[in-house]
């Protein structure tokens, strides 16, 4: 059975150097692992990583008691590991300032992406209450919310396409939302409309309630209660050049807004008896 591997921590050496020298092995150094992670030699025929060779070679075995050993390794040397870590840290802030720890930490992220984002998530299972306790704060969430907003300004495709997934796979989670926000939703469904069609103007949950409180919570046409639900019609349709204010709404009951679609309105009043 092979023995686990640690990670290396020879003397720095280059791959130009032990070109010249002669060598069929260099070390990059420990702030330089490959792809997958590993601190480790590197041949230098082909760059290669070594222990990325090793663990391709091990059985399912093998590379199960080489995880078992790294851990123990990892919990027998973390706080050694943390102080030179944050040693290693101040030192860097000092030389490279905020903004050049900002595009290292960039340049990092970017070359070594996979292993970065399995840090991550790794990270984020170990401590998944702490992390909910500290989103959950109210600056913290409200800053949340403010990064959330200005990432989907600048970039509104991604944010448009993030969301359709999420709707697709947390589809209950869509209709439970709905059903408790039904201003809400409707503001949403019209807003998309009137984008759609070029249109100006918005409307917030906040301004259909007062306006159903101000139609004392009837059709505007047939005078029914709307307690059960009721459609926000645009008095003047989007297709005939309305706008999406809040002006422009007006709350029906599912048949009068069935009933008047894109028609004008005063053409659809005067059938309905409301004007002469």
């Amino acid at each position: 059975m092979a023995l686990p591997i640690v990670p290396y921590s020879g003397p720095v050496v280059t791959r130009a150097e032990a070109k010249v020298n002669g060598l069929k092995r260099y070390f990059m150094g420990p702030d330089r692992p490959c792809k997958y992670g590993h601190i480790s030699e590197r041949t230098t025929v082909d760059g290669g990583c070594i222990l990325c060779a090793r663990t391709a070679a091990m059985t399912d075995e093998q590379l199960e008691n080489k995880r078992r050993y790294a851990l123990k390794y990892d919990e027998a040397h973390r706080a050694e590991k943390n102080v030179k870590t944050a040693e290693r840290y101040q030192r860097l802030k000092v030389e490279l300032g905020d903004e050049g720890m900002r595009d290292r930490f960039r340049a990092y992220y970017w070359n070594h992406r996979d292993t970065a984002l399995k840090h991550k998530n790794l990270y984020n299972q170990r401590h998944a209450e702490k992390l909910k306790a500290h989103r959950l704060q109210p600056a913290i969430k409200e800053r949340i919310a403010e990064t959330g907003r200005a990432w989907a300004i600048a970039y509104p495709e991604r944010a448009a396409a993030k969301t359709q997934r999420w709707r697709e796979r947390y589809p209950e989670k869509v209709q439970q939302w709905r059903k408790e926000n039904p201003e809400a939703s409707r503001a949403i469904k019209q807003r998309r409309r009137a984008r759609e069609r070029e249109a100006e103007g918005s409307f917030t949950a906040d301004e259909l309630k007062a306006l159903f409180k101000k139609q004392a919570g009837k059709c505007v046409y047939c005078t029914v209660a709307l307690g059960k639900g009721y459609h926000a019609d645009h008095i003047v349709p989007l297709m005939r050049g309305g706008s999406n204010w809040i002006s422009n709404i007006q709350l029906l009951c599912r048949s009068c807004n069935s009933k008047k679609w894109a028609i004008d309105p005063i053409v659809f009043a005067k059938r309905r008896g409301r004007l002469l």
